[in-house]
């Protein structure tokens, strides 16, 4: 019984951890997705007999999608998908070297080494949110930027999904969702 009530209460207050309202701490920032070459395969195949032997295929470039995240501040990091989680950057149908504004959110998470986590909801289904961790690759802003005007909601932005739900503060609405 004793072990019941236990479970119990750690299960409540877990739960009420994962209901915290995030509505007012959206802010506009941008993704760019850029495909790189990452190197080559040998797909070279060889099979046969002795002194018959014939060989198939070749080498083949490899290639990347790369996302270059921008803040509202300027400061530029290179994302990285976090596994089990929603890769919502593909609900954005980026094309090579375009730029997309999208609301995001960052979250840190405390344990050994506490690391920070954008997190970008999809533009298609606002509840769903990808995790992404930065890469390492940082690139301060050379002057003092300041905040960048919200985008006209296109199919390729999350802004208009969440425009329309009730993720958002009603200050966060007012200056996005005009």
């Amino acid at each position: 019984m004793k072990n019941l009530s236990v479970l119990i209460l750690v299960l409540i207050l877990g739960s009420m951890a994962f209901a915290k309202d995030h509505s007012d701490e959206y802010q506009m920032g941008s993704v760019s997705k850029f495909t790189v070459k990452d190197g080559w395969v040998d797909t070279t195949t060889c099979s046969g007999p002795s002194g018959n032997v014939q060989c198939a295929g070749g080498i083949s470039d490899t290639y990347t999608d790369v996302y270059t995240f921008t803040y509202n501040d300027g400061t530029q990091v290179v994302l990285r998908h976090v596994a089990f989680r929603a890769d919502t950057l593909k609900t954005l149908n980026l094309e090579n070297g375009s730029t997309v504004k999208v609301l995001y959110r960052v979250e840190r998470k405390h344990g050994l080494v506490s690391i920070d986590y954008v997190l970008i909801p999809a533009a298609d289904n606002p509840k769903k949110e990808g995790w992404y961790y930065m890469d390492g690759h940082f690139k301060k802003p050379t002057a003092k930027a300041t905040a960048p005007a919200p985008a006209p909601a296109t199919d390729q932005s999350n802004l208009a999904a969440m425009c329309n739900s009730d993720k958002l503060s009603p200050e966060l609405k007012a200056q996005y969702c005009k």
